[in-house]
């Protein structure tokens, strides 16, 4: 009845019967997060962080985050509503942004565009600064650009990110 009444958009109904599921024993993560979204529809945004907090870590998902925020939002709780849409956009993202911008790089210098390679490094960066990244941006401005004063620039940042160990030997 919850899956019906969410594509029906009834909130007051899916409240009802998602408490009544949960007195009956169903705590999954499908039930707590229509009845925190449909306490969200409501605007009774006290239940539905307690409902979306219910539900197990391992299940919570930058949807769950996202509510949990709105509902801080609306509260005017705003510092734990940033708190959370962090988490959201953490949620969100995977942690391997970077590595994916560095191989678009990657295959940018193969294609002998160093400019985009330059784009894609600088939002590797972003995402997560690793000395190597810098080292690499060197390189490119030192031997396929020219441009020695950018050059020097990225090796002095490749050297303030203190590389790891197996890297010294760039140094």
């Amino acid at each position: 009845m919850v899956r019906l009444e969410y594509a029906e958009h009834k909130f007051k109904e899916i409240i009802t019967n998602g408490e009544q599921l949960l007195t009956l024993g169903d705590h999954s993560a499908y039930v707590l997060n229509k009845l925190g979204e449909a306490y969200y529809y409501s605007q009774e945004y006290p239940c539905s962080i307690e409902t979306f907090s219910a539900i197990p870590s391992i299940y919570q998902t930058e949807g769950t985050f996202y509510y949990i925020a709105e509902c801080f939002k609306q509260m005017n709780n705003q510092v734990k509503a940033i708190e959370y849409f962090n988490k959201s956009i953490e949620a969100g993202l995977s942690p391997n942004i970077d590595s994916y911008y560095t191989e678009i790089a990657d295959s940018y210098t193969d294609l002998k565009k160093d400019k985009k390679a330059l784009g894609a490094y600088q939002k590797s960066l972003q995402f997560n600064e690793k000395a190597i990244t810098y080292y690499v941006m060197a390189g490119l401005y030192d031997s396929n650009l020219k441009n020695g004063k950018q050059a020097l620039l990225y090796y002095r940042k490749y050297i303030a990110a203190t590389p790891p160990e197996k890297q010294q030997k760039y140094i």
